[in-house]
């Protein structure tokens, strides 16, 4: 079984911290990071707008895994996402541990935060 973590932005990063963490501001309206993940195909590319007062909109973070190829999601990625047990190949695999690995290190400097199982579903009652 694969697992693919689940992380959320945190709200109290800055522009400054992102800027030195490696994302970049080529645009004026956002702030872009990009990594290759295990092969030069596939990439993290995480985008985060940012408003006309320089005010960063975390609420519209965008968060995809390309295939440079293509130039659209790398579809198995998405499908280990929705089924940890697909019968993924071993590229795909190395694929989703770079990923995590990457997501990790984000943490680690306080962009993002990993979520806890319980914090994925809400618990809900079952009637009887």
């Amino acid at each position: 079984m694969i697992k693919i973590n689940e992380y959320s932005i945190n709200s109290n990063i800055t522009k400054e911290l992102l800027l030195e963490s490696g994302f970049t501001n080529y645009s004026k309206n956002r702030l872009y990071y990009i990594k290759r993940l295990f092969t030069k195909e596939v990439t993290l590319n995480i985008t985060i707008p940012v408003t006309k007062n320089d005010i960063l909109d975390i609420e519209k973070t965008d968060i995809v895994v390309l295939d440079e190829n293509f130039l659209q999601p790398f579809t198995p990625f998405y499908i280990v996402s929705a089924n940890p047990n697909y019968k993924a190949t071993e590229t795909t695999k190395k694929i989703v541990e770079t990923y995590n690995i990457e997501m990790d290190t984000l943490v680690e400097k306080g962009i993002f935060k990993q979520l806890k199982k319980e914090e994925k579903k809400p618990k809900t009652k079952v009637r009887k």
